[in-house]
């Protein structure tokens, strides 16, 4: 239906609804009438809205096309790694980032990677050692006149601790880091991911980085050895956390463990239980908790020492770089081994016989 014929067509519903009395023919012709309105009047939108989109493609492509030439006039090294401008490091020396947020909130890189570092109690550092204060487990007693006082026997320690340096590393194009806004988020999030997920492993079951070697809460709490996995063992574990004075927050497996757990334990009894964590294995495959293993922890308990600024290295004059224009970018963190309140505040249990 033209213009036209839309005009004539809304005359003629005009004189028909105009009739004080109508036949049953004048209204079959009045919705006639209105269909035909309604069908030159979806035409007409969809041609409205065809131009409208064509006119908005262009325009983004235009604006594409300005923004990407423009971002491309910037000098390569106002690119950002962890808040930090690569013009502002040296090629090839590792540089404080100290622009980035701290430490544990960067690395847990909004939940894709560490799961336990902001569950833990992080004491934060700025050299390459440092000290983490432990407060003693004591008990307050009713003191009687003149009786000798055992200030000795509940001293409140710092000792020194040295840290293992965690990396991760990644490759760009030189042209894509310079010419595509969303590459530096990319980078970012990749790094801090990777570095994050192997946080979680190394406070799992420690590490060495050939200098440095630390333990985790699978070699520092207290394992139980089970015949299952059930709700009876995990309460029981529970009960062990808190008969140490601490309160169970996570039940930290790996995915299948937990999905087991999900599909094993009623769902009145799985309300009453901590927190479920699972733990991926890495992207190498490497295992990030072993298969059998559940762990039961109070992970205010699990202390760490952490340097509260991530570090970055970046390198073009590398031969292996510069030889495909490429840009080496490199993130690290520095992590100490957990110190645990009490090692029954953190319950291992290992499927076994």
């Amino acid at each position: 239906m033209s213009l036209a014929d839309r005009e004539k067509a809304l005359k003629e519903l005009g004189k028909l609804t105009s009739k004080g009395v109508r036949s049953t023919a004048d209204k079959a012709r009045e919705a006639e009438l209105l269909a035909e309105i309604r069908r030159a009047d979806g035409t007409m939108r969809a041609v409205v809205d065809d131009a409208v989109t064509q006119e908005s493609q262009q325009a983004s492509g235009a604006f594409w096309a300005r923004a990407t030439d423009e971002y491309a006039k910037r000098d390569r090294g106002s690119a950002e790694v962890f808040g930090t401008a690569l013009s502002q490091t040296r090629d090839g020396d590792w540089f404080d980032a100290v622009a980035s947020e701290y430490a544990p909130v960067t690395l847990s890189a909004a939940g894709k990677g560490s799961r336990l570092i902001q569950r833990v109690t992080a004491f934060p550092f700025g050299r390459q050692r440092g000290f983490v204060p432990i407060a003693p487990k004591m008990t307050a007693v009713l003191q009687p006149r003149n009786e000798a006082a055992a200030f000795m026997a509940n001293a409140v320690t710092a000792p020194l601790f040295e840290a293992v340096k965690v990396s991760a590393l990644v490759s760009v194009d030189k042209d894509t880091l310079t010419d595509i806004p969303p590459t530096e988020s990319a980078l970012n999030t990749a790094l801090a991911a990777a570095i994050g997920a192997r946080l979680d492993h190394v406070l799992i079951q420690g590490g060495t980085d050939g200098d440095v070697t630390v333990t985790g809460m699978i070699a520092d709490g207290k394992t139980t050895t089970v015949g299952a996995i059930g709700f009876d063992q995990l309460a029981d574990g529970v009960a062990r956390v808190e008969d140490s004075g601490g309160t169970a927050e996570a039940i930290i497996a790996r995915p299948g463990e937990i999905a087991a757990i999900r599909k094993q334990v009623d769902g009145n009894k799985l309300s009453s239980l901590p927190e479920l964590i699972s733990i991926p294995d890495l992207a190498d495959g490497t295992v990030g908790i072993p298969a059998g293993t559940v762990i039961i922890a109070d992970l205010s308990s699990v202390s760490v020492a952490i340097r509260k600024n991530l570090e970055i290295l970046k390198t073009e004059s590398a031969p292996e770089a510069f030889k495909v224009d490429r840009v080496f970018i490199a993130g690290r963190c520095r992590i100490s081994s957990v110190v645990l309140a009490d090692a029954g505040r953190v319950q291992i249990l290992k499927v076994g016989s």
